[in-house]
């Protein structure tokens, strides 16, 4: 009974028109959606001839049947390997968009394995390409991990080359430079030679003569125009006293 009332669905969809807005086709602004004409004048409220069909209950499908796939079988949605095993054999299995690559192909697998009925996918082909999905992925991962070792490798050599180009501009700008340990070296000999600690007190009275002398020869300076004053005022007080 079930295949005769969905042969009848499918001849009766055949001759079902689509029911489409009032003007959809004219204007663009306007979705398909179906909505109720509410016009005084709409001729396809009217129902007049060479209008579009309005939708209506005698264009329904069987009840026993409404909601079937094509091929008449009572669709189930799935999302785990749990509900697809509790689903009986005769009804057909969607797959929820939901569902998740793994779990996707896990449903598949027992589908196929157990002979249930598939809807939305053809198990076998899904399968091969997932098959050939996986292997690009696994290839590009590689490239991808191989470029980074590339990457890291040449990174250390260049650290490696800027080290060895410091260390040689330090040791050519520290040769002519004595080291604080080398400093140290030096005064602990000094310290042990007692002839090295005589000299050094001459050394320390000497520079401070040094620096005396220029500011006595800067003391002993005058102006000869002060000299010449100082005569000419001596020559009127001899003058005045010789008068």
């Amino acid at each position: 009974m079930t295949k005769e009332k969905v042969e009848l669905r499918n001849a009766q969809k055949k001759k079902k028109p689509a029911f489409i807005k009032q003007d959809a086709h004219k204007k663009k602004k306007l979705s398909p959606e179906w909505r109720r004409p509410k016009g005084l004048q709409s001729k396809v409220r009217l129902q007049l001839r060479g209008y579009r069909r309005r939708p209506k209950q005698g264009w329904r499908s069987p009840k026993d049947v409404r909601g079937f796939t094509h091929d008449g079988y009572e669709p189930v949605v799935v999302h785990a390997v749990a509900e697809l095993l509790q689903t009986s054999k005769e009804k057909g299995i969607i797959i929820g968009s939901s569902v998740g690559l793994k779990k996707k192909i896990l449903i598949v697998e027992t589908a196929l394995k157990e002979n249930y009925i598939l809807v939305n996918i053809d198990g076998s082909a899904f399968l091969e390409s997932v098959k050939i999905q996986l292997k690009l992925r696994k290839e590009k991962k590689e490239k991808v991990a191989a470029e980074k070792k590339k990457k890291t490798k040449e990174k250390e050599k260049e650290v490696a080359e800027k080290a060895k180009e410091e260390e040689k501009k330090k040791e050519e700008g520290l040769e002519g430079i004595v080291t604080p340990e080398e400093k140290a070296k030096k005064e602990s000999t000094k310290k042990e030679d007692p002839k090295t600690e005589k000299k050094e007190p001459a050394k320390k009275a000497k520079e401070p003569a040094k620096k005396e002398k220029p500011e006595k020869k800067t003391e002993k300076k005058e102006d000869p125009s002060a000299d010449e004053k100082k005569k000419e005022y001596d020559k009127l007080l001899t003058k005045r006293s010789a008068q």
